[in-house]
């Protein structure tokens, strides 16, 4: 697929993966990357030149550079650091996408299967419907509240 004119994406990698425990969940090997670059190298095709923004932890910034570096030399990503909040980090990735951008994609670096064709057709149906779009799985499993 060629790349979509207009389309700006926005990664956020910025949380603290406290959850997690010993260190940082977006720097674990999956299948040959770090996390957090398999977003990156999934949706980069589908991305003109400049609108690909990578929202991490300021302190984060260095380590994610020379990652992206290393294993997606040829993909041009723009760091931008998060806030203190998922909505502040966000926030700080909308800025940083260039004034001709028409439809943004926000994606959650922790979620690294997603793939050019998903978003491809996420873009498809805003185009179409002139709507916003969210990628989701029904829900088979039961849930259920215990005490």
């Amino acid at each position: 697929m060629d790349a979509i004119p207009g389309l700006g994406v926005v990664i956020v990698a910025g949380g603290s993966s406290t959850r997690y425990g010993n260190g940082n969940k977006l720097f674990e090997n999956l299948g040959g990357l770090p996390v957090f670059l398999h977003s990156v190298k999934n949706f980069s095709p589908a991305v003109e030149c400049g609108k690909m923004v990578l929202v991490v932890p300021a302190h984060e910034n260095v380590a994610c550079r020379d990652l992206l570096t290393q294993y997606l030399p040829e993909v041009e990503v723009h760091l931008v650091s998060g806030g203190s909040c998922r909505t502040e980090s966000v926030k700080n990735g909308l800025a940083a996408l260039p004034p001709d951008t028409q439809i943004v994609a926000i994606h959650d670096a922790a979620r690294p299967l997603a793939t050019e064709k998903l978003l491809f057709d996420l873009v498809q149906i805003v185009q179409t419907e002139n709507c916003g779009a969210i990628a989701a799985e029904k829900m088979i499993d039961s849930v259920c509240r215990t005490d």
